[in-house]
């Protein structure tokens, strides 16, 4: 009688398990599903997971931002990185003195985090990148609005008769975009980069360069981008041979175009980060 007590307990705890085991099985279904869309799914997901597992932890340091901004090997690798400062407090050795990484002025108290990158090119300075990170997403595009403002009153006022021999021009490439919106400006100017406030030497010391700016935002991120890339061509040539020096102005702008790309890439990650 124990004997078969036992034999009958054990027959319910193997039932009992079966049972369970039944219950944990997914439910067939009516149309199988190809391995070919579950492995697109995975791989989309996997890709979904790469960019997002990625989030650099705050705060950001100007030190931080600025190797974000370094030109590499973009611009033929010519330009060099120099120094850094923090954009989110006033600027003393600036023309614009007081001013926060612009003359315009209007970031100043806006900024959470920021650096502004000088770029030399044979020791000396042509060109500045500066990023910009706000916490509002209203400031971001408060500072594309400044600049959309800004270049468009440059187009607007300029003289036509002058501008056959610089060339200055507004949003002159319809091009894939950089960031989520983005401006650019093109024009030759006689620079001097070591800016001497003498002005009869300042034009003793001028050289011809194409002046591109680029700036976009990318999510909570904005980026300005002030290059000067010494021109090939004379001035002179804009009268004598025009075409000449449209072609090179698109081919110098394609440089900062492919710079302005790189730097997109690498600030996304800060720049998304909420």
């Amino acid at each position: 009688m124990k004997r078969a007590c036992f034999f009958l307990v054990l027959l319910c705890i193997l039932l009992s398990s079966c049972l369970s085991r039944q219950t944990e099985l997914p439910a067939a279904t009516a149309t199988p599903v190809p391995i070919e869309e579950i492995l697109t799914t995975a791989l989309v997901n996997t890709q979904i997971a790469e960019k997002t597992q990625f989030s650099p932890p705050f705060p950001y340091t100007p030190a931080q931002l600025a190797v974000l901004l370094e030109p590499g090997t973009d611009l033929e690798g010519r330009w060099a990185p120099s120094t850094v400062t923090d954009i989110t407090r006033p600027i003393p050795s600036y023309a614009c003195s007081g001013y926060y990484g612009s003359c315009w002025g209007d970031w100043a108290k806006n900024i959470s985090y920021g650096a502004n990158l000088e770029l030399l090119l044979d020791g000396q300075q042509f060109g500045k990148s500066a990023f910009l990170y706000f916490e509002d997403l209203a400031e971001v595009d408060a500072a594309y609005q400044l600049f959309y403002s800004k270049m468009a009153s440059w187009e607007e006022n300029r003289d036509e008769t002058t501008n056959k021999i610089w060339m200055h021009n507004f949003n002159p490439y319809d091009l894939d975009p950089v960031g989520e919106q983005w401006l650019h400006q093109v024009g030759y100017v006689l620079y001097d980069p070591a800016d001497t406030p003498d002005l009869e030497e300042r034009v003793k010391l001028e050289i011809d360069v194409l002046h591109v700016m680029i700036v976009f935002s990318r999510c909570h991120g904005f980026v300005d981008l002030d290059l000067y890339i010494p021109a090939q061509t004379d001035y002179n040539s804009a009268k004598e041979n025009p075409a000449e020096r449209i072609q090179e102005q698109e081919d110098l702008f394609h440089q900062a175009y492919a710079y302005a790309r790189s730097v997109d890439e690498r600030i996304t990650p800060y720049a998304c980060n909420p």
